[in-house]
């Protein structure tokens, strides 16, 4: 008893200094420990950061202090009890809201039948004529009805809450520029309304906008809070609401959670914002006078920006025949990091301009956008009235330089749908998911998909199957997907075609795979899974590997269908009958640590519906922290696991591990990953490249050794305590260095160099685009020297540079790359065409240039999937049995072989030399029944 006792004394202690204000993470990050491990620590900071919030919404309705603490009270339950099944927990404050109000008009009503409610609120509080704050109402609803969500979302959190801009972009998923730009937009709308009611209205709507009028709403009572807190941590425990009043009304408030988004958005905003509106009302008619507020002409300020680092894009937009181009729209772009259960495309604004009647532009870029792309490369595009949208990929560091887009003139650009039997295809809808290098892919089963500005909106074909999306064209690389029940769900490339010409495409009927997701151990549906659909693996690995911007390339064949599960825990995609796919499923975190599995289907020839369901396994979660050398906390560094007793490589493995069981750190540099029991590993990777990496052997596979900046075995019991993995990141220097085309710059060069990875692509090395000349080697350790491959793909040349901190790298001149000529011959000596050849690049790893160390230097790693330019897919030997390998870079090495599986044949290694060609003797192989290779 006297250890209860003591432990809500510290409770309360907690909320009268409020020690909760110290942890900075987010609603997110605080529900996820909560929902894990029952953190009293992140439930007590959830409460105390929304109960002034929660209480002045009880109070207002109640107006009765004894009652509020019942409802609060009640509200901080319900959260105890459902978190887990809040499904958009980036919106919690609008969710308490909306349930704070259902806990008090219900205990509101339960009074009114035992008194009558004009003589309570006679007791408690003093008579004010709302008739101006009932018109105010009225008002704010029209307006608020035209708000979008995200607008309302914002208000509720920078007005209501007094969160800066940064903070509602952690809780909101989007960048600080997203909810500065739905703030003005909110503010310009409602000004404009409010104007026509006079003075008075403005001033209201000035004063909640910049919170220079907001009534101080009283705390609630530390000892409350501390009660609050106690009986929340038994709810969760046990599941059980206690049988008082507080419970009772926690029980009976109708649910707000199946649907967090869309039936917390516009409702709690309105509740909300309408009782700030009324309570500044009263505030403005009671002297004496409240200071001045701003005018609303002014902007909400943003952060302050004094310590964000940022880049200045520099640029003109040119027409057609080189003339300036004033008033285009301008914007910068950022590839976003895969996260957990995602393999597909998507762009985020990052910043927005405009071209000056000198045709020029000048982009604020912040530098703290995520990305793992080396040097921070961005994509600016550029649109405009009667022009066509054109991209550029622009690297920030070392420096961008002048940037120059060439806009085409504008036209439709047009296709035709055909059905199987080539009849045309009616009523289609056609949506765009690429145009250049700005990629905008959707996600089945999500309502809304985040666009940048001005994306084409989708169509629909016509009666004789004809589609057009006007002013597209002239604009490169456009790629659709076509969405419609009767139709294979398909992404191809429209542009392209001679002006005048009709492109015409072939639709697959559509057979439906359905795959409903459950708990291994409960059966319980899991809403919010994600899952991806891998409809053609040769083309997915390349382009989920592979090249442009060193990771991803838009201009890759698109073979992956994101999609994520509704509240029944199914999704439905149409696919193409006799396809052979593969099904990743990865559960949502909030779903309890249940691990991702990949399943193999073959569908079905039949129209009918086919169904899959997946149970994925319970494991355990893994904790950790990541940080620098110095103990910097590590926002936005990957982490994914390895099963070390796993008999297949990572990439066939039933149980996603590696690349698709990516999870990141929040701001606090902590993370949590669901693993299977037994011997693991735990692979960290930065934020960015730029630290030390550490390699091991690939489970699964004989030669592949798989790099990180950290790597932790741990082996995880079935029951007992698990000890957090701290990851220590050691920095380390990036080289710049530039390089001499000896004819054109392609634009494609790319460079490799060992242990220069992603979380994505962990083997070996990484592509690393080279923009203008310049290139930076990522992760070089003193007193190591790097060996850097460099090829421009396009114009066939390519060279080997050694680097190492404090030497120059200016000035690599390409060479013409070589080339290897072999031919394959069955045991009668006939060709043997279709033949699969492989092709890797030997990579050198890093080595000491200490003469005296006895560090033994580890084998060259091969690396195939880096040039999507000559070889898209495995070559293979045509009709006379003969196999070009083109594009080697010279003063390197290769290896080659032939054939596939257990048939396959190693060649040997050859070193390339600058425009020569190698030439093999003929390869023999033999008959079924015989043995050896010749």
């Amino acid at each position: 008893m006297a250890e209860k006792s003591r432990s809500t004394v510290i409770r309360q202690l907690r909320f009268v200094v409020a020690s909760w204000k110290e942890d900075t993470r987010t609603d997110v990050d605080l529900l996820r420990r909560f929902i894990q491990e029952r953190d009293e620590q992140a439930f007590t900071t959830l409460v105390g950061r929304h109960s002034e919030l929660v209480w002045g919404v009880c109070l207002r309705v109640l107006r009765n202090p004894a009652d509020a603490e019942d409802a609060l009270q009640a509200t901080f339950l319900r959260l105890a009890r459902d978190a887990k099944r809040i499904i958009n927990k980036e919106a919690l404050g609008g969710w308490l809201f909306r349930v704070a109000r259902d806990c008090s008009i219900d205990l509101q009503r339960a009074i009114a039948r035992q008194r009558r409610i004009e003589e309570r609120v006679a007791e408690v509080a003093p008579h004010n004529d709302g008739s101006a704050a009932n018109d105010l109402r009225v008002l704010l609803d029209d307006e608020l009805a035209q708000l979008s969500q995200s607008e309302r979302a914002v208000l509720v959190l920078c007005c209501l809450e007094g969160r800066t801009y940064a903070d509602a972009a952690l809780e909101l998923g989007c960048s600080t520029a997203a909810v500065h730009r739905r703030f003005v937009r909110a503010q310009t709308r409602l000004r404009r309304r409010f104007a026509q009611h006079g003075k008075t209205a403005t001033k209201i709507l000035a004063a909640v906008l910049t919170g220079a009028a907001l009534p101080a709403a009283s705390a609630a009572p530390p000892a409350l809070l501390a009660r609050t807190v106690e009986t929340g941590l038994a709810v969760a425990r046990t599941g059980a609401l206690p049988a008082t009043r507080a419970g009772a009304f926690a029980n009976a408030a109708p649910s707000v959670v199946a649907n967090g988004t869309n039936r917390t958005g516009f409702a709690v905003a309105l509740l909300a914002i309408s009782v700030v509106l009324v309570g500044c009302a009263v505030a403005l008619m009671i002297p004496p006078e409240l200071p001045q507020a701003p005018t609303l002409e002014t902007e909400p300020p943003p952060i302050a920006s004094s310590t964000r680092a940022q880049t200045t894009v520099t640029g003109v937009v040119r027409g057609p025949k080189g003339e300036l181009v004033a008033g285009a729209s301008v914007v910068a772009l950022a590839r976003r990091p895969f996260g957990p259960g995602e393999r597909g495309l998507r762009d985020e604004v990052i910043a927005t301009t405009q071209t000056g009647a000198d045709g020029r532009f000048a982009l604020n870029v912040f530098d703290d956008f995520d990305t793992w792309f080396t040097g921070r490369v961005v994509t600016v595009q550029a649109s405009g009235p009667n022009f066509a949208p054109a991209t550029l990929p622009v690297r920030l560091r070392p420096s961008p330089g002048e940037v120059e887009l060439t806009l085409a003139a504008a036209s439709d650009l047009r296709g035709k749908l055909l059905d199987e039997a080539g009849r045309a295809a009616v009523g289609v809808r056609v949506e765009v998911v690429r145009i250049g290098d700005a990629v905008a892919e959707p996600v089945v089963g999500r309502a809304e998909s985040a666009s940048p500005p001005a994306w084409p909106k989708a169509v629909v074909s016509g009666a004789d199957g004809t589609f057009a999306f006007p002013a597209l064209g002239g604009a490169e690389n456009v790629w659709v997907r076509v969405l419609d029940p009767r139709f294979a769900l398909d992404v191809f490339r429209i542009d392209g075609v001679k002006p005048g010409s009709l492109g015409e495409f072939r639709l697959d009927r559509a057979c439906s795979l359905t795959v409903e997701v459950r708990a291994g151990d409960t059966d319980a549906v899991l809403p919010g899974a994600r899952v991806t659909v891998i409809t053609d693996p040769v083309s997915a690995h390349p382009h989920f590997c592979a090249t442009d911007h060193g990771i991803l390339s838009p201009r890759s064949i698109p073979a992956d269908i994101d999609a994520v599960t509704d509240n029944r825990g199914r999704v439905r995609v149409n696919l193409t009958p006799r396809d052979q796919v593969e099904v990743l499923v990865h559960p949502l975190a909030e779903s309890g640590p249940y691990v991702g599995v990949r399943t193999r289907v073959e569908i079905a020839t039949a129209s009918t519906d086919q169904r899959l369901v997946v149970r994925v396994p319970r494991g355990r979660w893994v904790t950790g922290t990541v940080t620098d050398e110095n103990g910097k906390l590590l926002a936005g560094a990957a982490v994914h696991w390895g099963h070390e007793a796993s008999t297949l490589p990572e990439w066939k493995d039933d149980v996603l591990v590696g690349r698709d069981a990516i999870t990141r750190t929040g701001p606090d540099g902590a993370f949590a990953l669901p693993v299977l029991p037994g011997a693991c590993s735990v692979r960290v990777y930065g934020p960015t490249p730029d630290f030390e990496t550490v390699s091991a052997k690939l489970p699964g596979t004989t030669h592949t050794t798989i790099f990180a900046h950290h790597i932790a075995r741990i082996e995880m019991p079935e029951p007992g305590a698990v000890q957090p993995v701290k990851a220590t990141l050691r920095s380390a220097r990036s080289i710049n260095g530039t390089v001499l085309h000896p004819v054109a710059d392609s634009g494609t060069t790319i460079l490799l160099a060992s242990g220069r990875v992603s979380p994505v692509r962990g083997y070996a090395a990484l592509p690393v685009s080279v923009r203008g000349g310049a290139f930076s080697v990522p992760g070089c350790r003193e007193g190591y020297t790097t060996r850097a491959y460099l090829l421009d793909p396009v114009a066939r040349t390519g060279a080997v540079a050694d680097v190492s901190p404090g030497t120059s790298a200016s000035n690599v001149p390409l060479r013409a790359c070589g080339t290897i000529r072999l031919r394959v011959l069955d045991s009668k000596g006939k060709p043997k065409a279709g033949q699969d050849v492989g092709l890797s690049l030997l990579v050198e790893r890093d080595r000491t240039t200490d003469s005296n160390a006895r560090e033994r230097a580890a084998d060259a790693q091969p690396v195939e999937w880096f040039d999507a330019t000559n070889y898209p897919t495995r070559p293979k030997t045509n009709a006379d049995g003969v196999a070009e390998l083109s594009a080697l870079i010279p003063g390197s090495r290769y290896a080659v072989t032939v054939g596939s599986g257990a048939n396959r044949v190693a060649l040997g290694k050859f070193a390339i030399e600058p425009g020569k060609t190698i030439t093999i003797p003929d390869v023999v192989l033999p008959g079924p029944s015989e043995g050896g290779t010749q």
